[in-house]
């Protein structure tokens, strides 16, 4: 029996849809890599440098390549890859269709990384790519360099990370970022360049009890003198900058009136008189703000911008740990093992007390006058700000 209309109809659409690999969203390294070479470095007028660079290599054939000597300078390890972002047909079955571009996706990834460390190895030219595009065929040791990054990089472009969430931190915030970026220097990125937030006071986490931990207990030797002494780190005033730097305190009048009552209340902060607090060279008061990044559901984490001060003062360059991924790197000798433990504490910074003495350079936000000075135990006459007792985040001059 023939089909109908409708069947004929049904037939023909499916007859003509694209193949599914093309249709699919950029949802993976590898997606995206081929995207940015196709859609933003093939706009000569808005390419940077690295993008023309890149056009360049792909336009360039290892026979008219000149040769170079460099190390660090690699030819193009895989130039099969570039017929990805130059498109066209293939004759291959839908599934070898799909081997194949998983294959090339993994090696254009590997073309961009060697040609990020070419480029930068040779001053990252704006022009002239005809005298420093490396020519021939790698040798042993470039080839060695490209396995290992493609015995990577497969599985890395194949793998989208799953369901990553739009809104929130860590992957949501990476991808917003990468999905705005350009190449181009004068570009603006479709979201900001920073995750400051107004503070919302309700959502603010702030320990009971603050400042359980006062460093010079547990210090020895001359970290502990310096703690006592933590004036022995000011600057001497020819050194110190001009103009005082401003400091970012992005939280309204009423939640700071309402932060305040919580911190004065737990022992965080205390009223300290304006008069007694340090100047810059330029006669401005000396003081940081509060704004808020965003934290785990929902929360906020209250940062206390203080580089007003940190600009006068010495850095203690006491902590000087690796990276957690180099832990990998430990080698051990036959017979020995190695364990470790740790925890992510609540507030941690918090929980630090300062010296008395040191107080007084750790004041933050608004006047504090009238009858929001008496709320807070002080004289409504008076003007005073208050002043962290306790080691807040982005303070520079952390002892531990």
């Amino acid at each position: 029996m023939s089909p109908g209309p409708a069947g004929a109809r049904r037939r023909v659409r499916r007859r003509g849809r694209a193949p599914a690999e093309e249709e699919r969203p950029p949802d993976t390294p590898g997606e995206f890599i081929l995207e940015w070479l196709r859609g933003r470095a093939g706009a000569s007028a808005r390419a940077s440098p690295f993008g023309r660079f890149m056009l360049h290599q792909m336009n360039t054939t290892r026979e008219h390549a000149a040769p170079s000597s460099a190390l660090l300078v690699f030819p193009t390890p895989f130039p099969e890859a570039w017929s990805l972002v130059r498109g066209g047909g293939c004759d291959l079955g839908r599934h070898a269709r799909r081997r194949r571009r998983r294959r090339l996706l993994a090696e254009l990834w590997v073309n961009c990384q060697l040609g990020y460390i070419t480029f930068v190895t040779l001053g990252s030219p704006k022009a002239g790519y005809t005298h420093f595009v490396p020519g021939g065929s790698p040798d042993a040791w470039h080839r060695e360099v490209a396995r290992r990054l493609l015995s990577r990089a497969r599985g890395f472009c194949q793998t989208g990370g799953g369901d990553i969430p739009t809104q929130g931190r860590g992957r949501a915030r990476l991808l917003q970022l990468f999905r705005s970026c350009d190449i181009g220097y004068n570009m603006t990125a479709d979201v900001g360049n920073t995750v400051a937030e107004d503070v919302d006071e309700t959502k603010v986490k702030l320990p009971k009890v603050p400042g359980v931990l006062r460093p010079a207990d547990v210090l020895r030797g001359e970290r502990r003198e310096v703690v006592l002494d933590m004036e022995r780190l000011i600057l001497p005033v020819e050194q110190q900058p001009v103009r005082t730097v401003r400091a970012c305190h992005q939280i309204s009048f009423e939640n700071e009136v309402a932060l305040a009552r919580r911190m004065v209340a737990s022992g965080q902060a205390e009223l300290v008189e304006e008069s007694s607090l340090p100047r810059g060279r330029d006669g401005s008061l000396l003081k940081g703000g509060l704004f808020a990044v965003p934290h785990s559901k929902g929360r906020q984490r209250l940062i206390l911008d203080r580089r007003p001060l940190n600009a006068v003062e010495q850095k203690l360059p006491w902590c000087h740990l690796p990276h957690g991924s180099l832990y990998k790197r430990v080698v051990l000798e036959p017979g020995e093992t190695i364990r470790g433990s740790g925890d992510d504490l609540e507030s941690y910074f918090f929980l630090l007390s300062h010296e008395n003495n040191w107080i007084r350079r750790n004041s933050f936000g608004r006047r504090v006058s009238g009858q929001w000075a008496e709320q807070l135990g002080g004289e409504s006459r008076r003007s005073y700000r208050l002043c962290m007792k306790v080691w807040a985040w982005a303070t520079s001059t952390q002892p531990v």
